[in-house]
C-alpha cells in the first residue's frame, strides 16, 4: 500500500503541474496580441488602392459638402461620421481600415515625390516662371535650384519605403495616376 500512496502522490504532483502548465499557457495565449500585419506594400495593395479609392473619395466628398454648412461646432461630429462610412466600406471589403489608409498613404506619398520629382514637373515649373514674365537667366537659375532640390523633395516623401516599394510605385505611376487627380 505503501508504493501505491507515492504512485498517487507523484501523479497527483504530475497532474497539479499539468493543471497550473495548462492555465498559464491558455492565460499567455489569450493575452498575446494577434501577430502584426505587415506594412511592407504589394502589388495587392496598389490594386486594392486603384479599385477603391473612387470610393472613398465619393464618400470624402459628400462629408466635404456637408462639412462647409456645419457649425465650427459640430465639425468633428461629421468628420467621425465621414470616417466610420469609410471604415464600413472597407470593412464591407473585408479589409482593415487601419491598414489600408496606411497602406494607401505610402503609396500616395511615393506617387506624390514620382509626380513632384519628374520631367514633367520641371516642364510645368518653367511654364509658371514663364508667365511670371522673368527673364530667361531668372528661369535658367530657378530651374536649376528646382532641380537640385529634386533630390531631396524625392528623399522626403519616400522616406520609409524601401527599394521595393519605391520600384513598385514606379511600375505603377499609369495605374496609380488614373485614380488620383493633382
Amino acid at each position: 500500500m505503501f508504493v501505491w500512496e507515492k504512485m498517487k502522490v507523484a501523479i497527483d504532483s504530475f497532474l497539479s503541474v499539468l493543471l497550473i502548465f495548462l492555465l498559464v499557457f491558455s492565460v499567455s495565449g489569450c493575452s498575446k496580441k494577434a501577430p502584426e500585419k505587415s506594412m511592407i506594400l504589394s502589388q495587392m495593395d496598389v490594386d486594392l488602392l486603384v479599385q477603391h479609392k473612387k470610393n472613398i473619395d465619393r464618400i470624402t466628398k459628400k462629408y466635404d459638402k456637408i462639412l462647409r454648412k456645419t457649425k465650427q461646432q459640430d465639425r468633428p461630429a461629421v468628420v467621425n461620421k465621414g470616417k466610420s462610412e469609410i471604415d464600413n466600406f472597407l470593412r464591407s471589403k473585408n479589409l482593415d481600415p487601419t491598414f489600408f489608409m496606411r497602406k494607401s498613404k505610402k503609396i500616395l506619398n511615393g506617387y506624390i515625390a514620382f509626380y513632384k520629382t519628374s520631367d514633367a514637373a520641371v516642364e510645368r515649373r518653367k511654364k509658371i516662371l514663364k508667365e511670371q514674365n522673368l527673364s530667361e537667366k531668372e528661369i535658367r537659375e530657378n530651374i536649376k535650384a528646382f532641380k537640385k532640390e529634386k533630390e531631396s523633395v524625392f528623399k522626403e516623401l519616400t522616406d520609409g519605403l524601401t527599394d521595393y516599394e519605391i520600384e513598385l510605385i514606379r511600375t505603377n505611376l499609369k495605374k496609380i495616376a488614373s485614380v488620383v487627380k493633382l
